[in-house]
């Protein structure tokens, strides 16, 4: 099911019960092949900062760092690392093969390249309506790739877990898939609603009317 197959599962290891913020965050050198996704990450991150109008996120910069381990887990840095499928032997061990997610948030970030690309190509043909052949354009890969960026740094808001169609429009929603996962956080992820609780009423931000970029759907 596609619901399934396009599921970023949160692989909780070590649970913060009082975050200190900002999370500062580094990119792995894997990252470097390309560029505009390096970018796309620190945007991803930004995201929280920008819609909350608090510093959640502060980029460190880049760690000589290419191949995730796990010990890597332990080694309190939170590094984001892209990774292409089956060279990576350590995540291969952490997942499920069969039922592979595009992201993983644990003590790292892991953002699979295949997996954000399967996910644009879904969406690009089931949700846009494009034909089935028709090529992904980069910009829009680079869109869902910085969404699923911003989905994972989500995730280090622990509890702070997925939200479901039900719910609303949310960049937290539990298929990345689906026509209601947004490519960044909106009033659900950053207020919550009476299902959901949002980082701002767990961690605290700025009034509303001193944000302009607080988002109002």
């Amino acid at each position: 099911m596609v619901r399934h197959y396009f599921l970023a599962i949160s692989l909780v290891f070590f649970t913060h019960c009082n975050l200190d913020l900002p999370i500062e965050y580094y990119i792995s050198s894997s990252c470097l092949e390309n560029l505009d996704e390096a970018r796309a990450i620190v945007e991803g991150a930004d995201e929280w900062n920008e819609k909350s109008c608090a510093e959640f996120f502060r980029y460190i910069g880049i760690v000589n760092d290419d191949w995730f381990t796990r010990e890597d887990l332990q080694d309190g840095l939170l590094v984001v690392y892209c990774v292409d499928d089956e060279e990576n032997s350590s995540v291969n061990e952490i997942i499920d093969i069969d039922k592979k997610s595009a992201g993983y948030s644990i003590a790292d970030i892991i953002i699979r390249r295949k997996g954000a690309l399967n996910i644009a190509g879904y969406r690009y043909q089931h949700i846009y309506f494009h034909p089935k052949d028709a090529s992904i354009p980069r910009s829009y890969y680079l869109k869902v790739f910085k969404g699923l960026a911003t989905h994972e740094f989500g995730h280090q808001f622990t509890p702070y877990s997925h939200n479901i169609d039900e719910r609303g429009y949310s960049v937290m929603n539990f298929a990345l898939g689906s026509q209601m996962a947004a490519y960044e956080p909106t009033l659900l992820d950053i207020w919550g609603s009476r299902e959901v609780t949002g980082i701002c009423e767990r961690y605290g931000c700025p009034p509303a009317d001193t944000c302009p970029t607080r988002p109002t759907f």
